[in-house]
C-alpha cells in the first residue's frame, strides 16, 4: 500500500476516534446535564422543607424570646415582693417591739398586774412602809394586808 492509503486510512481513523470521542463527550455531558437537574430538582424541593423548618425555629425562638421575657418579669416581681416582704417584716418586728414595750409599761404602772418589776417595787414598798410603822387599813375583807395581785 502507498503512503498515501496510509495517510488516508489514518486521518480517517483519527477522524473515527475524534467522532467517537466527541460523541461519548456529548453523551457524558448530556448525563451530566440530567444529573445536575436532577440535583437542582432535589435542592428546590429540601430547600422548600429547609424553609419550613427555618420558619418554625424563628416562630420557636420568638416563643422562648417572650417566655424568657416573662419570667424576667416574673423574677423581677418576685424580687419586689420579696424586698417589700422584707420591709413589712422589719416594720411589723419594730411595731411588735413597740406594742410589747408599751404593754409592759402598762403592766408595771398597773396595781392589779404581777410582774418581776412590781413585785419588787411592792416588795421595797411593803419594807418601807413596814418600817416607818405604818398600819394598813383594813379592806373589804376587812384584811390589813395587801391585795392579792392578779396575774393574767
Amino acid at each position: 500500500m502507498s503512503t498515501a492509503a496510509w495517510i488516508v486510512i489514518a486521518v480517517v481513523v483519527v477522524l473515527v476516534v475524534l467522532a467517537v470521542a466527541f460523541f461519548a463527550m456529548r453523551r457524558s455531558q448530556s448525563a451530566q446535564r440530567t444529573k445536575a437537574h436532577e440535583l437542582r430538582d432535589d435542592a428546590v424541593e429540601r430547600g422548600a422543607a429547609v424553609d419550613q423548618r427555618e420558619a418554625e425555629a424563628r416562630e420557636v425562638a420568638a416563643r422562648a424570646q417572650m417566655a424568657k421575657a416573662e419570667a424576667d418579669a416574673k423574677a423581677a416581681e418576685a424580687a419586689r415582693l420579696e424586698s417589700v416582704a422584707q420591709q413589712q417584716q422589719a416594720y411589723a418586728a419594730d411595731s411588735r417591739g413597740d406594742v410589747d414595750e408599751q404593754l409592759q409599761q402598762a403592766d408595771r404602772l398597773d396595781p392589779d398586774i404581777d410582774t418581776p418589776d412590781t413585785d419588787a417595787a411592792a416588795a421595797s414598798d411593803a419594807d418601807v412602809e413596814a418600817d416607818r410603822g405604818f398600819n394598813a387599813a383594813p379592806d373589804r375583807d376587812g384584811d390589813t394586808g395587801p391585795e392579792p395581785r392578779r396575774t393574767e
